[in-house]
């Protein structure tokens, strides 16, 4: 709450960390009709980062398509990308106004509007946090949605340093 957590940084499998999450969530899916797919999570790709800390955002992001999303499939992927690691966790449900993406992150605000939508039960934190997790590490969220098309949360990370051969 006041900015600061120690990291405890090591090379960490993003791909690894996206297939155990897959896991954990899989039930809970499954009871709603949701498939998640985790086939672009290779395994081996390795993240600069907190692995409590990298597994506490993915399950906060999979929590959050597996709660709110009115669509049948959540993709998980991974990829290397110039700014690191890219993880990101996708849903095919309708999606957040473009106008909205900005206030998301913001503390204690939430998609949806007023007390009958599913988005106003959450605390409004789990965005805010993953942000703040993933800009410690010195990477950032970004957030990409259009209304009827779906969300898309990637956490972008630094990559490992490869072991000198």
């Amino acid at each position: 709450s006041a900015g600061r957590y120690d990291l405890r940084r090591m090379p960490v499998d993003a791909g690894a960390v996206l297939w155990l999450a897959r896991e954990v969530f899989m039930s809970r899916a499954s009871a709603r009709g949701i498939a998640i797919d985790a086939d672009n999570c290779p395994v081996g790709l390795m993240a600069d980062a907190d692995e409590a800390v990298l597994t506490a955002m993915i399950h906060s992001l999979l929590d959050n398509a597996v709660t709110f999303t009115t669509g049948k499939r959540i993709t998980l992927s991974a990829a290397a990308t110039e700014g690191g690691v890219a993880i990101t966790v996708e849903d095919d449900g309708g999606g957040v106004m473009a106008e909205d993406l900005a206030r998301i992150l913001e503390p204690f605000e939430h998609a949806g509007h007023g007390e009958g939508s599913e988005h106003a039960k959450g605390a409004g934190l789990g965005l805010t946090v993953v942000k703040a997790f993933a800009e410690l590490h010195g990477g950032w969220l970004e957030l990409d949605s259009q209304l009827g098309e779906g969300f898309k949360a990637t956490v972008v990370l630094p990559a490992a340093a490869r072991a000198a051969s």
